[in-house]
């Protein structure tokens, strides 16, 4: 019964964990994976004790040192700001990498209070044939700020997004200007993201609604612009 405890306790950590990870660093979630494992192999490790181990306690001994190993290398990577736990270490990487992180990317967005403010700046891209994002947000939705970290923070989607405008409608206050403009576009509610072509149209079918890793809002983008 101890040893089933033991097991529970590891899972039930392991899902707190995956339900903070939403709102917190990549880098502290890597760290706080690390510490997880290095707490599976300390137990594993305790619980192999013997004067003559058996052919189980022996495997488990390995499994407990092989995830120890890992967890303290992923605890590193954290100390380092990396935030990849299948390449923890690759902040220690040298040279040109092709892509850096623009820490101030967000300033490239434009605020937009209402709906004809809205129609005007995709009228202006337009006639600079220019693509255009925008993205619903709101200071209480969770799932924004997730994606502001981990897609927007993304090196390959900011260099991907150079040529682009940006503009960023808050509703949180969702006033009738707020309502008017979601209500225009067939919105629900954010964290809605949508991509308009220079023709003013938006590509309705790659729309996207709620969280989504940055490979597939990559994805979506290439096939939007290789559409038009």
């Amino acid at each position: 019964m101890t040893r089933v405890k033991v097991l529970f306790g590891f899972v039930l950590l392991g899902m707190a964990i995956w339900f903070v990870a939403r709102v917190i660093p990549d880098s502290i979630e890597l760290g706080l994976w690390g510490a997880w494992l290095v707490g599976i192999a300390v137990a594993l490790w305790q619980a192999s004790q013997a004067a003559v181990p058996s052919p189980g306690q022996l495997i488990a001994r390995s499994a407990g040192l092989v995830l120890g190993l890992w967890g303290a290398v992923m605890l590193v990577g954290s100390a380092g700001g990396g935030d990849d736990p299948y390449r923890p270490l690759a902040f220690l990487q040298s040279g040109p990498t092709g892509t850096t992180v623009q820490e101030n990317f967000m300033a490239r967005f434009a605020e937009v209070d209402d709906l004809d403010g809205l129609s005007q700046k995709l009228a202006a891209a337009g006639e600079q044939g220019q693509w255009t994002l925008v993205d619903f947000y709101a200071d209480w939705c969770v799932s924004c700020q997730v994606i502001e970290d981990k897609v927007f923070g993304d090196p390959q989607v900011q260099q991907r997004l150079a040529d682009m405008q940006l503009l960023r409608p808050d509703v949180t206050e969702n006033d009738a200007a707020d309502q008017a403009m979601l209500k225009a576009y067939g919105i629900l509610g954010p964290p809605t993201i949508m991509l308009i072509g220079p023709d003013g149209k938006e590509r309705r079918d790659l729309r996207i609604v709620g969280e989504i890793s940055a490979e597939t809002f990559l994805e979506r983008l290439e096939q939007a612009r290789q559409a038009s």
